[in-house]
This record gives structure tokens, C-alpha cells and sequence, in this order.
């Protein structure tokens, strides 16, 4: 009789959606993330690329390239304002590293103080320290040895796409704005704090 529960339970643990309960116990997560944010990370450099044409009004160019893609990216612009907002105040990480990086070039010149968009696309971050310092230090040919480790406090009201499958990671807005509030060189890093400024 006890193997037969036991095997009952076991085939229950199985078949169980346990995503579905997830949602069911959690939908704050669940509504507080973005698909289309997480699958975009292919397109990262058009994105980028668009949203640089988009600031000078080079809308032609644009639509040579992927009207298609801008129409996307307005879409989750929109939605991005439909999120609901973070409850408290959170601290993420993000790590970046590259002479030719635009974000590394934009922070190792930024000053305490500066207001700055490291970022013209959909900045992935993540709650954990040690994979943002290992995105840092990465270091190929290309890379030429430039490092930029990121602290990024989230204020409580913000809205940023927070994976519910994967909790320690979310994605910014486009163009997300910071303040630097500290930078110093520490390790072969250039470590930044930044605090994000939610757009109105």
C-alpha cells in the first residue's frame, strides 16, 4: 500500500503543471514580464542601430532596413508602460566589456553626477553579482580589455520586464536613462552606480 502511494504521489509531482501554479500564486511576475523582450536579445544590434536612426529622424532609413522590427519595438515600448510597477526599490547588475561597446565608451568617459543612456536597446540585468562580474571580464581579441561592471538600482515604481521563469534576470527599457551616482576602478574594472530614472 505505501508503494502504491508513494508511486500515486510521484506520478501527481509528474504530471502537475507546475508553471501554471506559478502564475496562479504569483501574478504579479507573471504580468511583469515582457515575451517579447526576453526573444528580442537576437536583434540587439538592429534594435540599436534603429533607435539611433529613430533620435535623428532618419525614418527612411529605417524603414529600408525593418519596418517591421521599429513596429515591434514600438509595440513593446507600450507595453513596457503597461507593467506594473516594482513594489520596493531592487538592486541588479550588468556587466559589459569591449572598446568598440558603446555603453563601455559612454560610462568610461561618464562623471558622478551625469545623466546617461549606456544603452540604446533592451538592456538585459541580473540580480546576480557574479554573473554580471563574469560578463564584465570577459576577454577576447576584440575586446581590446575594456570593462565595465554595472550596479543599477531599480527605484520602487518603475516598470522593467522581470522573467518569471528565470527571477534573477530582467530587461530595461528602451534608452533607459541613469544617473552616475559613483564610479571608481577597482580590479581591472571600471565599477559604475547608477540609478535608473523611469521615463514620464
Amino acid at each position: 500500500m505505501i508503494g502504491k502511494i508513494t508511486s500515486d504521489v510521484a506520478s501527481k509531482i509528474k504530471n502537475t503543471d507546475w508553471q501554471k501554479i506559478k502564475h496562479s500564486l504569483n501574478p504579479i511576475a507573471t504580468n511583469s514580464h515582457l515575451e517579447g523582450a526576453f526573444s528580442s536579445t537576437g536583434d540587439s544590434l538592429l534594435i540599436r542601430k534603429i533607435s539611433k536612426l529613430e533620435q535623428e529622424g532618419n525614418f527612411d532609413k529605417i524603414k529600408s532596413i525593418s519596418s517591421k522590427l521599429y513596429e515591434r519595438m514600438l509595440k513593446m515600448d507600450e507595453e513596457f508602460k503597461k507593467l506594473p510597477p516594482v513594489l520596493f526599490a531592487r538592486k541588479y547588475y550588468r556587466g559589459i566589456m569591449g572598446k568598440n561597446n558603446e555603453g563601455v565608451q559612454i560610462l568610461q568617459k561618464a562623471n558622478t553626477g551625469d545623466i546617461v543612456t549606456p544603452d540604446s536597446g533592451y538592456a538585459f540585468i541580473t540580480k546576480s553579482k557574479d554573473v554580471a562580474d563574469s560578463y564584465a571580464r570577459y576577454l577576447d581579441n576584440s575586446a581590446g580589455g575594456e570593462n565595465v561592471f554595472m550596479e543599477i538600482k531599480i527605484p520602487r515604481g518603475a516598470r522593467i520586464s522581470r522573467n518569471p521563469f528565470h527571477l534573477r534576470e530582467a530587461v530595461m527599457p528602451r534608452n533607459a536613462k541613469f544617473e552616475v551616482l559613483d564610479k571608481q576602478e577597482q580590479e581591472g574594472l571600471t565599477k559604475v552606480i547608477l540609478k535608473y530614472i523611469p521615463s514620464k
